[in-house]
């Protein structure tokens, strides 16, 4: 069991640095769109080429759409993850043997990422919204937030940390 605990311990880095990744990029793409969208019909290659914007802010949607999928398919990563921890309380309970606070630090922490995905999860279902109204110039940037799954406070992170020490241990023992 603990064993298993701490290679999930230590995917979540791997996790956490892609959604970190995708949301920059998203971001990105939200930007690169609400510029398309400021650029008014008096500029001269807007007169000239008026295609040109349609056509740019299609390929944005595009690669938009394409990332948000990605970011969708990490966000199901980190849902296993979630899962796995949360059938461990099914499981014999061997909290006790690893330390006195495992059971409650791992509560916490799964508490902490149910509640970063469900966000995520949110912004997933509202994000071809979100570009839209950037690409209508009814907003300037994305509603996304950049969390951490094991770094965001100094309580979190030494939940974290404690969680892996304990695993360390009892797969020493």
């Amino acid at each position: 069991m603990v064993a298993t605990l701490f290679d999930e311990l230590i995917s979540l880095r791997k996790i956490s640095s892609t959604l970190k990744d995708q949301i920059e990029t998203l971001e990105n793409f939200g930007e690169q769109l609400a510029s398309v969208s400021r650029v008014g019909d008096g500029y001269e290659i807007v007169k000239k080429y008026p295609e040109w914007k349609d056509r740019l802010k299609a390929a944005l949607f595009a690669e938009a759409t394409d990332s948000i999928q990605t970011f969708s398919t990490t966000l199901n990563s980190l849902a296993k993850i979630i899962q796995r921890f949360e059938s461990l309380f099914e499981e014999e309970p061997q909290h006790q043997r690893i330390s006195e606070t495992h059971e409650s630090d791992l509560i916490i922490f799964v508490a902490h990422l149910r509640s970063i995905f469900d966000e995520y999860s949110n912004f997933v279902k509202e994000s071809g919204k979100e570009f839209e109204e950037i690409s209508e110039g009814k907003r300037t940037k994305l509603e996304i937030r950049k969390r951490s799954l094991f770094d965001e406070s100094f309580e979190i992170r030494s939940i974290y940390q404690k969680l892996k020490e304990d695993c360390k241990k009892f797969v020493v023992e």
